[in-house]
């Protein structure tokens, strides 16, 4: 009696989970619904301009995406669930960082010119002093390389490459800021050379 007793309870266990593992459907439209969201979002580039947020979502996809491979569907369908409100948030994120990011470059892409016309207005200014030839020879190429790299950055931005181009016109900029910095040195020690020398010359008059 006390082992058919046992048996008996040992089947209306089994037959519960079985009841409620059929009753359990596989979540598939959440599935394919959280799976579109996530794709919505790469599309917006959120991988670039969310990163760490776009991972977390991808991430939850994997893991809801492994809990239906071992027939976990009520946790899956619930994970699937929050993972369409948070992939549509990572997206909304994406979009707002990248329209940032993108005034900011217009920003300074806008600026460059001027920043450029000035850098070459000192090196004409440089250039009339003949003992900055060498110095003025070394920040033309310099110049040139720096208009160079704001056209790559022009480009990057065409191509839908925010990021790369801000980081290029930022590294521009600072190149640009060296070379004036080293052209208003160079003309200070040759203004000072050129004084020590006249006031050498005016001694030996005496």
């Amino acid at each position: 009696m006390i082992k058919l007793k046992s048996l008996t309870s040992a089947v209306a266990v089994i037959g519960a989970i079985a009841m409620m593992t059929g009753c359990a459907k596989e979540p598939r439209e959440e599935l394919a619904s959280a799976k579109a969201a996530v794709d919505s979002a790469k599309a917006a580039q959120a991988d670039i301009y969310a990163a760490q947020d776009f991972a977390a979502a991808q991430d939850s996809l994997n893991f809801a995406m492994a809990e239906i491979k071992e027939h976990k569907f009520a946790a899956a369908k619930t994970g699937l669930a929050s993972l369409v409100m948070v992939a549509k948030a990572v997206k909304e994120k994406a979009v707002e960082a990248k329209a940032t990011l993108t005034a900011e470059l217009d920003a300074v892409l806008s600026g460059s010119g001027s920043s450029v016309s000035e850098a070459k207005d000192m090196l004409k200014n440089a250039a009339k002093n003949k003992k900055m030839k060498a110095t003025v020879e070394a920040m033309k190429k310099e110049i040139a390389s720096v208009e160079g790299m704001i056209k790559d950055a022009t480009t990057l931005k065409a191509n839908g490459d925010i990021l790369s181009a801000k980081e290029k016109v930022a590294a521009a900029m600072e190149k640009l800021a060296t070379i004036k910095t080293q052209l208003t040195d160079a003309a200070k020690k040759t203004t000072t050379t050129v004084k020590k020398a006249v006031h050498k010359a005016k001694k030996k008059r005496r």
